[in-house]
Order: C-alpha cells, then structure tokens, then sequence
C-alpha cells in the first residue's frame, strides 16, 4: 500500500534519553503582538534575534529552538484564549508560546519525494511550507532533495507503522540537528 500524502508537520516521537514526552519538556517563549506570519502546530520554530520572541523557521535557518506545540493570549476583548495555531497579525497581550525545546526529543515528519533506508543516519534540510489554516497543523516536511547535503535534520530512521513504509512520502523519526540547545553534528 502506497503513503499517504499528508504532511503534518513536526509531531513530537521519543526521547532519546528515555522517559515521557510531557509538558516538563516543553519551554514557553513569547510571540510578538501582531506578528505578521502564522505559526502552526508541528512548525520548526526559531528564536527572533532582537528578543526572547520566537518565529517560524526555514531551511536557511541554522539554529531552530524547536517545535511549535500551541499558544495561549488575551484577545483584544480580555478574553483567554488557547490555540495550536498562531494567526497571522493577531493582537494580543500576554502572549505564551509552548514549544517542544529539549534537543533531545525526536519526531515524526514525512518526506517530500521518495525516501530509502541509505538516508538514515544522513542529515537533509526541512521543506518549510505554509501551514493548514483550517486544522491549524504544520505541512512542514523533510526536503528529499537535499538528502546528505543538508544540515537542519538528522534522519533516525523510517517510523514503524504498518501504514508506514519505505518510499515515497514515508514518515521518518529525525532529530534536529541545527538546535541552538545542542551542538550541530557536521557529518555521519
């Protein structure tokens, strides 16, 4: 049976060091008020350069701080409101964002093209896509053709799945490798 082509983004798997994925190893960070961009659950994120607010990431970036896990703010009518999705110029107060932080939690990301058990081990760079506004989930993917040139990931293996197999838009287990939090592993 072929993959399905769905891709959703950076969805937490392990931890290498063993134990639970909770909310012990998430960070929280800021978003700035009105920021013009939307961040999805599942998105690459990284920190913004003047301040402790954070942005979506891309393929050129060379320090993510992890993945974006939702938000919570005070709307503009002082209500709180609790999202996984940052909406494009959104205004708000009190703004935290949750973020999966530690360096050390694998995840789940589906690949663009058709991926083989030679990629593993191999680092590539992430597809940075804009994100599905109406499930609020990230279509962030690995970028198959930069499969040993890239530097952001370093693919673990194929996750097992029996919907899951090797080839085309199969879901691999990375690690990111360009993590501010962790020194950046240059090669295999």
């Amino acid at each position: 049976m072929a993959n399905a082509d769905t891709p959703n983004g950076f969805v937490p798997f392990r931890h290498l060091l063993g134990g639970c994925i909770t909310i012990n190893r998430m960070g929280t960070y800021a978003i700035a008020s009105a920021l013009a961009e939307s961040i999805c659950s599942g998105d690459l994120i990284k920190r913004a350069t003047t301040s402790n607010n954070i942005s979506k990431g891309a393929a050129s970036d060379t320090a993510f701080l992890g993945v974006f896990a939702g938000v919570e703010y005070t709307d503009v009518s002082g209500n709180r409101v609790f999202k996984n999705q940052w909406l494009t110029g959104t205004v708000a107060t009190e703004v935290v964002a949750h973020v999966y932080d530690d360096p050390y939690i694998s995840f789940s990301v589906q690949h663009d093209g058709t991926g083989a058990v030679t990629d593993y081990g191999a680092m590539a760079d992430v597809l940075a896509t804009s994100g599905n506004t109406a499930t609020r989930i990230s279509k962030m993917e690995l970028d198959t053709s930069n499969i040993g040139t890239g530097i952001n990931l370093k693919i673990l293996g194929t996750i097992a799945d029996p919907s899951n197999a090797v080839g085309a838009n199969q879901r691999v287990e990375v690690l990111v490798n360009e993590h501010e939090l962790r020194a950046v592993v240059t090669s295999v």
